[in-house]
Protein backbone atom coordinates (compact mmCIF):
# COMPACT_ATOMS: atom_id res chain seq x y z
CA UNK A 1 0.00 0.00 0.00
CA UNK A 2 1.11 3.84 -0.97
CA UNK A 3 1.78 5.92 1.49
CA UNK A 4 0.35 8.47 1.91
CA UNK A 5 2.42 11.08 4.30
CA UNK A 6 6.39 11.38 4.88
CA UNK A 7 8.00 11.91 8.13
CA UNK A 8 10.43 15.22 7.52
CA UNK A 9 11.67 15.75 11.54
CA UNK A 10 12.60 19.51 11.77
CA UNK A 11 15.74 18.81 13.50
CA UNK A 12 17.38 17.38 9.69
CA UNK A 13 17.83 21.72 9.66
CA UNK A 14 20.51 21.17 12.36
CA UNK A 15 22.36 18.26 10.97
CA UNK A 16 25.54 19.23 9.36
CA UNK A 17 25.87 16.64 7.64
CA UNK A 18 22.85 17.91 5.47
CA UNK A 19 23.19 21.25 5.58
CA UNK A 20 26.66 20.63 3.96
CA UNK A 21 24.40 19.90 0.89
CA UNK A 22 23.91 22.22 -1.86
CA UNK A 23 20.48 22.70 -2.66
CA UNK A 24 19.77 20.17 -5.49
CA UNK A 25 20.81 17.83 -3.07
CA UNK A 26 18.76 18.82 -0.22
CA UNK A 27 15.90 19.11 -2.74
CA UNK A 28 16.29 15.41 -4.28
CA UNK A 29 16.87 13.62 -0.69
CA UNK A 30 13.73 15.13 0.59
CA UNK A 31 11.74 14.55 -2.79
CA UNK A 32 13.23 10.54 -2.22
CA UNK A 33 12.24 10.11 1.64
CA UNK A 34 8.63 11.37 0.52
CA UNK A 35 7.85 9.25 -2.43
CA UNK A 36 4.32 7.26 -1.49
CA UNK A 37 6.28 3.96 -2.70
CA UNK A 38 9.13 3.76 -0.35
CA UNK A 39 9.64 0.76 1.41
CA UNK A 40 9.54 0.53 5.43
CA UNK A 41 13.47 -0.81 4.93
CA UNK A 42 13.62 2.85 2.95
CA UNK A 43 14.03 1.12 -0.60
CA UNK A 44 11.84 2.05 -3.56
CA UNK A 45 12.35 1.47 -7.30
CA UNK A 46 14.80 4.19 -9.89
CA UNK A 47 12.37 6.02 -11.94
CA UNK A 48 14.69 8.73 -13.27
CA UNK A 49 12.64 10.08 -16.44
CA UNK A 50 9.81 10.38 -14.38
CA UNK A 51 11.64 12.32 -11.20
CA UNK A 52 13.68 13.91 -13.61
CA UNK A 53 10.32 15.86 -14.92
CA UNK A 54 8.92 16.32 -11.56
CA UNK A 55 12.22 17.76 -10.45
CA UNK A 56 12.65 20.04 -13.97
CA UNK A 57 15.98 18.59 -14.54
CA UNK A 58 17.46 17.19 -17.17
CA UNK A 59 18.35 12.89 -16.52
CA UNK A 60 21.87 13.90 -16.82
CA UNK A 61 21.75 16.49 -13.77
CA UNK A 62 19.59 14.44 -11.86
CA UNK A 63 22.44 11.17 -11.81
CA UNK A 64 24.67 13.60 -10.71
CA UNK A 65 22.98 14.80 -8.03
CA UNK A 66 22.24 11.22 -6.87
CA UNK A 67 25.73 10.38 -7.59
CA UNK A 68 27.17 13.14 -5.29
CA UNK A 69 24.15 11.84 -2.93
CA UNK A 70 25.93 8.57 -2.52
CA UNK A 71 29.00 9.95 -2.66
CA UNK A 72 27.85 11.56 0.70
CA UNK A 73 26.29 8.23 1.69
CA UNK A 74 23.37 9.41 2.16
CA UNK A 75 22.10 6.72 -0.28
CA UNK A 76 22.74 3.72 -2.42
CA UNK A 77 21.76 3.19 -5.86
CA UNK A 78 22.04 0.32 -8.08
CA UNK A 79 21.22 0.77 -11.52
CA UNK A 80 21.42 -2.73 -13.09
CA UNK A 81 18.21 -3.36 -10.62
CA UNK A 82 17.18 0.25 -10.73
CA UNK A 83 16.65 0.30 -6.79
CA UNK A 84 17.62 3.08 -4.40
CA UNK A 85 17.76 2.74 -0.70
CA UNK A 86 18.19 5.19 1.71
CA UNK A 87 20.40 4.54 4.75
CA UNK A 88 18.88 6.01 7.34
CA UNK A 89 15.03 5.51 6.74
CA UNK A 90 14.88 2.83 9.39
CA UNK A 91 16.10 4.75 11.80
CA UNK A 92 15.40 8.36 11.06
CA UNK A 93 11.35 7.27 10.11
CA UNK A 94 11.15 4.95 13.51
CA UNK A 95 10.38 1.70 12.09
CA UNK A 96 11.54 -0.23 14.27
CA UNK A 97 8.79 0.96 17.74
CA UNK A 98 6.04 -0.44 15.12
CA UNK A 99 5.59 -4.15 15.41
CA UNK A 100 3.12 -4.43 12.66
CA UNK A 101 5.34 -2.09 10.85
CA UNK A 102 7.78 -4.65 11.02
CA UNK A 103 6.11 -7.32 9.94
CA UNK A 104 5.35 -5.87 6.42
CA UNK A 105 8.87 -4.80 6.40
CA UNK A 106 9.69 -7.96 6.71
CA UNK A 107 7.49 -9.10 3.58
CA UNK A 108 8.79 -6.30 2.10
CA UNK A 109 12.62 -7.34 2.01
CA UNK A 110 11.26 -10.18 -0.82
CA UNK A 111 10.77 -7.36 -2.85
CA UNK A 112 14.51 -6.23 -3.11
CA UNK A 113 15.87 -7.42 -6.13
CA UNK A 114 19.27 -5.79 -5.94
CA UNK A 115 22.15 -8.17 -3.93
CA UNK A 116 23.93 -4.46 -2.73
CA UNK A 117 21.09 -3.09 -1.60
CA UNK A 118 20.44 -6.21 0.28
CA UNK A 119 23.88 -6.23 2.10
CA UNK A 120 22.75 -2.50 3.26
CA UNK A 121 19.70 -2.96 4.64
CA UNK A 122 21.52 -5.67 6.19
CA UNK A 123 24.08 -3.64 7.89
CA UNK A 124 21.23 -0.83 8.94
CA UNK A 125 19.36 -3.50 10.54
CA UNK A 126 22.36 -4.85 12.65
CA UNK A 127 23.32 -1.47 13.37
CA UNK A 128 19.79 -0.47 14.72
CA UNK A 129 20.37 -3.42 16.76
CA UNK A 130 23.64 -2.85 18.24
CA UNK A 131 22.31 0.74 19.49
CA UNK A 132 19.87 -0.65 21.25
CA UNK A 133 16.94 1.18 19.49
CA UNK A 134 14.04 -1.38 18.95
CA UNK A 135 12.07 -2.85 22.15
CA UNK A 136 11.33 -6.18 23.33
CA UNK A 137 8.32 -6.07 20.61
CA UNK A 138 10.63 -5.36 17.57
CA UNK A 139 13.34 -7.10 18.41
CA UNK A 140 12.62 -10.52 17.27
CA UNK A 141 11.39 -9.81 14.07
CA UNK A 142 14.62 -7.76 13.51
CA UNK A 143 16.82 -10.29 14.13
CA UNK A 144 14.77 -12.60 11.97
CA UNK A 145 14.79 -9.81 9.14
CA UNK A 146 19.22 -10.15 9.96
CA UNK A 147 18.77 -13.58 9.37
CA UNK A 148 16.68 -13.65 5.97
CA UNK A 149 19.01 -11.21 4.48
CA UNK A 150 22.30 -13.18 5.68
CA UNK A 151 23.72 -10.79 8.33
CA UNK A 152 24.11 -10.81 11.95
CA UNK A 153 24.05 -7.73 15.13
CA UNK A 154 28.02 -8.39 15.46
CA UNK A 155 28.87 -7.09 11.66
CA UNK A 156 28.58 -3.81 12.70
CA UNK A 157 30.72 -1.69 15.18
CA UNK A 158 29.40 1.10 17.68
CA UNK A 159 28.84 3.98 15.02
CA UNK A 160 27.46 8.08 15.21
CA UNK A 161 23.85 8.11 14.65
CA UNK A 162 24.22 10.46 11.65
CA UNK A 163 22.13 11.15 9.11
CA UNK A 164 24.39 10.64 6.56
CA UNK A 165 26.52 8.46 7.54
CA UNK A 166 29.75 10.52 6.37
CA UNK A 167 33.36 10.56 7.11
CA UNK A 168 35.92 12.48 5.90
CA UNK A 169 38.38 10.92 3.37
CA UNK A 170 36.55 7.55 3.75
CA UNK A 171 36.48 7.91 0.22
CA UNK A 172 39.62 9.67 -0.71
CA UNK A 173 39.72 8.71 -4.43
CA UNK A 174 36.40 9.58 -5.16
CA UNK A 175 35.72 13.30 -6.05
CA UNK A 176 31.96 14.33 -7.39
CA UNK A 177 31.48 14.55 -11.06
CA UNK A 178 31.18 17.68 -12.77
CA UNK A 179 27.32 18.81 -13.58
CA UNK A 180 26.00 19.25 -16.70
CA UNK A 181 26.70 22.77 -18.46
CA UNK A 182 24.54 24.88 -17.02
CA UNK A 183 23.93 23.82 -13.53
CA UNK A 184 25.59 24.45 -10.25
CA UNK A 185 28.39 22.31 -9.20
CA UNK A 186 28.11 21.62 -5.44
CA UNK A 187 30.53 21.96 -2.81
CA UNK A 188 33.36 19.31 -2.40
CA UNK A 189 31.80 16.15 -0.23
CA UNK A 190 31.16 17.47 3.60
CA UNK A 191 33.42 16.74 6.86
CA UNK A 192 31.80 15.12 9.83
CA UNK A 193 31.85 12.29 12.21
CA UNK A 194 30.83 9.46 11.25
CA UNK A 195 32.24 6.02 10.09
CA UNK A 196 33.32 4.20 6.97
CA UNK A 197 31.93 1.69 4.48
CA UNK A 198 35.04 -1.05 3.85
CA UNK A 199 35.30 -4.34 5.27
CA UNK A 200 38.45 -2.69 6.48
CA UNK A 201 37.25 0.46 7.94
CA UNK A 202 36.80 1.07 11.62
CA UNK A 203 35.95 3.92 13.12
CA UNK A 204 34.74 3.98 16.81
CA UNK A 205 32.49 6.98 17.15
CA UNK A 206 29.23 7.71 19.95
CA UNK A 207 26.14 7.10 19.97
CA UNK A 208 23.41 10.11 19.61
CA UNK A 209 19.59 9.26 21.22
CA UNK A 210 18.49 11.60 18.65
CA UNK A 211 16.02 9.51 16.38
CA UNK A 212 16.27 12.06 13.91
CA UNK A 213 19.90 11.34 13.12
CA UNK A 214 21.61 14.05 14.39
CA UNK A 215 25.17 13.70 15.01
CA UNK A 216 26.17 14.63 18.67
CA UNK A 217 29.92 15.50 19.48
CA UNK A 218 31.90 12.79 21.50
CA UNK A 219 32.11 12.65 25.32
CA UNK A 220 35.59 14.26 26.51
CA UNK A 221 37.75 11.68 28.43
CA UNK A 222 36.70 12.28 31.58
CA UNK A 223 33.27 11.34 31.02
CA UNK A 224 34.19 8.10 29.57
CA UNK A 225 33.44 4.99 31.66
CA UNK A 226 35.79 4.48 34.73
CA UNK A 227 37.42 0.91 35.79
CA UNK A 228 35.57 -1.91 36.13
CA UNK A 229 37.27 -1.46 40.01
CA UNK A 230 36.22 2.11 40.15
CA UNK A 231 32.41 1.38 41.60
CA UNK A 232 31.95 4.66 43.46
CA UNK A 233 32.47 6.28 40.56
CA UNK A 234 30.07 3.78 38.30
CA UNK A 235 27.34 4.69 40.83
CA UNK A 236 27.68 8.55 40.99
CA UNK A 237 27.58 7.88 37.22
CA UNK A 238 24.39 6.50 37.17
CA UNK A 239 23.07 8.62 39.91
CA UNK A 240 23.84 11.58 37.74
CA UNK A 241 22.28 10.27 34.31
CA UNK A 242 19.33 7.99 35.68
CA UNK A 243 17.82 5.86 32.79
CA UNK A 244 14.74 7.06 31.13
CA UNK A 245 11.80 4.40 30.36
CA UNK A 246 11.26 4.50 26.60
CA UNK A 247 7.25 3.94 26.30
CA UNK A 248 5.77 1.35 23.67
CA UNK A 249 3.23 0.13 21.50
CA UNK A 250 0.24 -2.60 23.34
CA UNK A 251 2.59 -6.08 23.79
CA UNK A 252 1.50 -9.03 21.54
CA UNK A 253 -0.62 -11.50 23.80
CA UNK A 254 -1.52 -8.60 26.18
CA UNK A 255 -4.28 -9.55 28.68
CA UNK A 256 -5.43 -9.75 32.64
CA UNK A 257 -3.77 -11.07 35.13
CA UNK A 258 -5.79 -12.50 38.69
CA UNK A 259 -4.49 -9.32 40.58
CA UNK A 260 -6.02 -6.97 37.60
CA UNK A 261 -9.26 -8.95 37.84
CA UNK A 262 -9.46 -8.39 41.34
CA UNK A 263 -9.06 -4.82 40.81
CA UNK A 264 -11.99 -4.87 38.18
CA UNK A 265 -14.65 -6.30 40.06
CA UNK A 266 -13.38 -3.84 43.12
CA UNK A 267 -13.84 -0.52 41.46
CA UNK A 268 -15.18 -1.36 38.00
CA UNK A 269 -17.62 -3.86 38.64
CA UNK A 270 -20.03 -3.28 35.86
CA UNK A 271 -17.92 -4.41 33.34
CA UNK A 272 -15.94 -7.06 35.84
CA UNK A 273 -18.08 -9.67 34.01
CA UNK A 274 -17.60 -8.86 30.57
CA UNK A 275 -13.35 -8.51 31.24
CA UNK A 276 -12.24 -10.54 28.45
CA UNK A 277 -14.32 -8.83 25.91
CA UNK A 278 -13.50 -5.06 27.03
CA UNK A 279 -9.69 -6.20 27.08
CA UNK A 280 -9.72 -7.40 23.49
CA UNK A 281 -11.38 -4.09 22.61
CA UNK A 282 -8.59 -2.43 24.32
CA UNK A 283 -6.41 -4.19 22.83
CA UNK A 284 -7.39 -3.92 18.98
CA UNK A 285 -8.27 -0.40 19.59
CA UNK A 286 -4.54 0.95 20.35
CA UNK A 287 -3.25 -1.58 17.92
CA UNK A 288 -5.41 0.07 15.11
CA UNK A 289 -4.11 3.43 16.46
CA UNK A 290 -0.64 4.78 14.66
CA UNK A 291 0.06 8.09 16.39
CA UNK A 292 2.25 9.04 19.09
CA UNK A 293 -0.49 8.24 21.74
CA UNK A 294 -0.66 4.66 20.73
CA UNK A 295 2.48 4.44 22.75
CA UNK A 296 2.76 4.13 26.43
CA UNK A 297 5.09 3.68 29.41
CA UNK A 298 2.31 1.61 31.66
CA UNK A 299 -0.22 -0.46 29.41
CA UNK A 300 -1.80 -1.81 32.84
CA UNK A 301 -2.59 1.90 33.70
CA UNK A 302 -4.20 2.62 30.52
CA UNK A 303 -6.19 -0.43 30.61
CA UNK A 304 -7.74 0.29 33.99
CA UNK A 305 -8.74 3.98 32.71
CA UNK A 306 -10.30 1.96 30.10
CA UNK A 307 -12.24 -0.07 32.30
CA UNK A 308 -13.33 3.10 34.46
CA UNK A 309 -14.57 5.03 31.54
CA UNK A 310 -16.74 1.73 30.65
CA UNK A 311 -17.74 1.39 33.89
CA UNK A 312 -19.05 4.83 34.09
CA UNK A 313 -20.83 4.96 30.44
CA UNK A 314 -22.38 1.62 31.85
CA UNK A 315 -24.13 3.76 35.19
CA UNK A 316 -24.98 6.53 32.87
CA UNK A 317 -26.85 3.98 30.43
CA UNK A 318 -28.64 2.11 33.26
CA UNK A 319 -29.70 5.63 34.88
CA UNK A 320 -31.26 6.27 31.28
CA UNK A 321 -33.11 3.12 30.96
CA UNK A 322 -34.75 3.43 34.48
CA UNK A 323 -36.00 6.74 33.83
CA UNK A 324 -37.31 6.31 30.54
CA UNK A 325 -39.87 9.61 29.88
CA UNK A 326 -37.01 11.71 31.29
CA UNK A 327 -37.88 14.67 33.85
CA UNK A 328 -41.83 16.10 33.85
CA UNK A 329 -42.00 19.02 31.58
CA UNK A 330 -43.16 22.32 32.86
CA UNK A 331 -44.90 23.84 29.86
CA UNK A 332 -48.26 24.96 29.90
CA UNK A 333 -50.49 22.10 28.77
CA UNK A 334 -52.52 22.47 25.35
CA UNK A 335 -55.78 23.62 25.16
CA UNK A 336 -58.34 21.47 22.75
CA UNK A 337 -59.69 23.64 19.97
CA UNK A 338 -63.42 22.65 21.53
CA UNK A 339 -62.61 24.87 24.75
CA UNK A 340 -61.41 27.88 23.00
CA UNK A 341 -63.84 31.09 22.90
CA UNK A 342 -65.34 30.89 19.54
CA UNK A 343 -65.23 34.37 18.36
CA UNK A 344 -62.18 35.60 20.61
CA UNK A 345 -60.27 32.72 19.83
CA UNK A 346 -59.08 32.38 23.48
CA UNK A 347 -59.31 29.88 26.28
CA UNK A 348 -63.16 29.38 26.97
CA UNK A 349 -61.84 29.71 30.72
CA UNK A 350 -60.75 33.63 29.84
CA UNK A 351 -61.49 36.30 32.72
CA UNK A 352 -64.07 37.84 29.66
CA UNK A 353 -65.42 34.56 28.87
CA UNK A 354 -66.36 33.98 32.05
CA UNK A 355 -67.84 37.52 32.59
CA UNK A 356 -70.17 36.96 29.93
CA UNK A 357 -70.95 33.18 31.19
CA UNK A 358 -71.78 34.65 34.01
CA UNK A 359 -74.26 37.41 32.93
CA UNK A 360 -76.07 34.65 31.11
CA UNK A 361 -76.78 32.64 33.71
CA UNK A 362 -77.81 35.14 35.96
CA UNK A 363 -80.41 36.24 33.44
CA UNK A 364 -81.46 33.22 33.48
Amino acid sequence: MARSEARIKCRIWDDDDFLALDGPEKLVYLFVISQPDLTHNGVLPLRLKRWAKKLKFTVAQLEKVLLNLETARFIVVDHDEEELFVRSFLRNDEVYKQPKVMLSSMRQLGEISSALIRREVAREIARVLHEGLPGENTRPTLLKMLGILGGTPSEVKPQVNTLSDTLPHTHPDTEPNEYAEGFPVPNPMPTGVGVGVGDEVQVVGTYSSSPSGEAEEDTPNEEHEPASGDTSAQDSKKSAKPKTERGTRVPDGFTFTTEMQAWAKAKTPLVADDLSYHTEMFVDYWLGRTDKLAVKRDWIAAWRNWLRKANKDLEEKTERRSNPQGPKSTAPERIDDSEKCEHRRRASTCGLCRTEQMGANHAA
